[in-house]
């Protein structure tokens, strides 16, 4: 089969046309081949295919539930929230997370476009590092257990797909503790709360308008001591405070007897981690 491939590849060279194979993930590619294709590796959706994603699946829910032929409200304006009107509000308003209403003049809480858009677009990131049916799956799940989709219920769906590694275990921010928790080593505590405002929703604008689309982040804290200070349990603290999910990593479990095998171990961790941390990290 493999001679075949490759004298088909080599005679089709000159005449313009191509053959695309699919390989599950983690496949070698043989090695008669190797030299004579491209491999595409195709990445996560990101957060604004994602945020498209929330607004189909809002569209198919509000469709099911007002008994009605689909419309397509959202589609209309190509999934654009910048377009949002109030009727899109209303028709959405029970599928998301009624703590993302805004005030109005008169103090009331209601659902706006901008409500809406800012909800979609927290979703969309809790979403990253999943792909289309993972998010589509997560979703349904998140929806399930509160009647509503909002990003803790998301982040707990989401370390279903994440938990699957020996090596590896993922923790909710909310089964964590928190900096109260921790006694003592109050210095690290106030250095890691005063840099990890740059990660809350409410200053991203302000760091995007310094950095621009690539905010320079805080890129983290090595704690290095004998055990039994406290490092794994401010970690963890510190995933509880942030709201961000936190991957604890037993070396013990990423070791193997076969030759690659620790490097494959922790290519597949690197690649789960990285789904949990989206674009904004860990």
């Amino acid at each position: 089969h493999l001679r075949a491939l490759k004298e088909t590849i080599m005679t089709l060279e000159d005449s313009g046309e191509k053959i695309i194979l699919t390989f599950p993930l983690g496949t070698d590619i043989p090695v008669e081949i190797q030299s004579l294709i491209f491999v595409e590796k195709f990445d996560s959706p990101d957060v604004h295919e994602l945020e498209h994603l929330i607004y189909l699946w809002l569209d198919e829910q509000a469709d099911q539930t007002n008994n009605a032929t689909r419309s397509h409200f959202f589609a209309r304006h190509g999934f654009n929230p910048g377009v949002l009107d109030e009727d899109d509000c209303a028709k959405v308003q029970n599928f998301l997370d009624p703590a993302c209403r805004i005030e109005d003049d008169r103090g009331h809480l209601q659902w706006t476009p901008t409500a809406v858009s800012t909800g979609v677009t927290n979703l969309g990131q809790a979403l990253t590092g999943l792909n289309w049916e993972e998010g589509k799956h997560t979703l349904i799940r998140a929806f399930a257990t509160s009647g509503h989709l909002c990003v803790s219920d998301v982040q707990q769906s989401k370390i279903t797909y994440l938990n699957s590694h020996p090596a590896l275990e993922v923790f909710h921010p909310s089964d964590l503790p928190g900096f109260d928790d921790v006694g003592g080593q109050q210095a690290i505590k106030d250095y890691i709360s005063r840099h990890m405002a740059m990660f809350r929703p409410e200053n991203k604008e302000r760091l995007r308008a310094i950095y621009g689309d690539k905010p320079q982040y805080f890129k983290g804290v090595l704690m290095l001591g004998v055990p039994g200070t406290g490092k794994s349990l401010l970690a963890k603290a510190t995933g509880h405070e942030s709201g961000m999910l936190v991957c604890s990593l037993d070396l013990g479990n990423v070791m193997n007897k076969f030759v690659g095998g620790s490097e494959a171990n922790i290519a597949q961790v690197i690649d789960i981690m990285e789904k949990a941390a989206g674009e904004d990290g860990l």
